[in-house]
């Protein structure tokens, strides 16, 4: 068994008018035995009196299916590129190489552009002899790569993919019309890396969900529990959001016969979830969407995409940088002071409140 793990759990407890009775649970991962202790104090003047020590009771999902994640990430896009102070400028890369290859046309040229200023779609133009040929809508497609594939579908037209595959078309940079005539002659269309951001972020959400060991991101799950014989119900995953169903013995339980602790993900059931096997099933989402993304958490996030993009764009022996709002300092060596994670002590030491701590089992 490894090193006991403490825990003050405070309860708001109005004493004033009537006895009241509180029930603290505690739940256990794991399959080996558990030696757990509880201590009760009181800061009111009045006795606090234990009436009873009830041996612990597990609930347990059984049965776990792939979550439906609804958010993808923690924090927006231009969110983190605002943080770290970047603009499109920073971010250009080559996205595609295109040239036309009639044999009969005197002029060939490609524009991006969009139909009218602010945000109405963004189209790719490409004409022979001043003629547009093909208009195509850069929305209409997910990736680089698919667009690519499109432009080769045209008649004399041909493009090689230079940027990420998974790239969004409608970040190629708007261009006025330019000669692309003849191999000789092709030009390549910029890209604004957007990707590569959106990638941090993936990474930064990643790093956060596995150290603290639970999911922050807006997710949907379907889950199977056993009952433990008790009133309350701890789900695995937190803050609920809302629950879409949830069953006891294949009956569906109206939303009023229960009650729902959204932060701490506990169910109350006045009636009891009766001891059983498997006889608890429930869909329910839990997570935060980005709007609602503590805000502790959001400028963690921003600051691991900040220590990532450093990481990726600087020597891995660097000792320090500044990136947009955010500074750190890497020991000498390589050494973060004590850090498990990889990450800056002083992130990881910020990180660990949002950890899911569970008694060593």
């Amino acid at each position: 068994m490894g090193s006991p793990t403490s825990f003050c759990y405070t309860m708001p407890v109005n004493t004033a008018t009537k006895p009241v009775t509180s029930t603290l649970q505690i739940t256990i991962s794991g399959s080996k035995p558990v030696t757990a202790s509880v201590q009760v104090s009181s800061t009111v003047s009045k006795n606090v009196t234990v009436t009873s020590l009830k041996p612990l009771t597990v609930s347990k999902a059984v049965s776990v299916s792939t979550p439906y994640q609804i958010d993808q990430t923690l924090v927006d896009l231009y969110e983190t590129r605002n943080y770290l102070g970047i603009d499109d400028g920073d971010l250009l890369i080559a996205g595609i190489r295109i040239y036309c290859n009639s044999a009969t046309a005197t002029t060939a040229t490609v524009g991006i552009a969009r139909l009218t200023t602010g945000s109405s779609p963004k189209y790719m133009y490409l004409k022979e002899d001043g003629a547009t040929s093909h208009g195509i809508k850069l929305g209409n497609y997910t990736t680089l790569e698919q667009l690519v594939e499109a432009i080769n579908s045209k008649d004399r037209w041909i493009a090689t993919l230079e940027g990420p595959e998974a790239g969004t078309p409608t970040d190629l940079e708007e261009v006025s019309n330019t000669s692309c005539l003849a191999f000789t002659n092709q030009i390549v269309l910029n890209y604004v890396n957007n990707y590569s951001i959106n990638e941090l972020i993936d990474d930064a959400t990643n790093i956060i969900e596995v150290y603290c060991e639970r999911h922050f991101v807006l997710r949907t799950y379907t889950e199977i529990y056993d009952g433990a014989g008790s009133v309350w119900l701890t789900l695995n995953h937190y803050p609920i959001s809302s629950i879409t169903t949830l069953k006891l013995d294949d009956t569906e339980l109206d939303s009023d016969d229960y009650e729902v602790y959204t932060d701490e993900g506990i169910l109350y059931y006045e009636s009891v979830f009766p001891a059983d096997q498997r006889n608890i099933d429930i869909v329910y989402s839990a997570g935060y969407a980005k709007a609602s993304v503590p805000g502790a958490l959001r400028r963690l996030c921003f600051e691991i995409c900040a220590f990532l993009y450093a990481r990726r764009i600087q020597s891995p022996n660097i000792k320090s940088e500044k990136i947009g709002a955010y500074s750190y300092t890497v020991m000498s060596g390589g050494d973060y002071g004590g850090s498990t994670s990889g990450l800056p002590l002083d992130i990881e030491n910020r990180l660990s409140k949002f950890k899911q701590y569970l008694l060593d089992a």
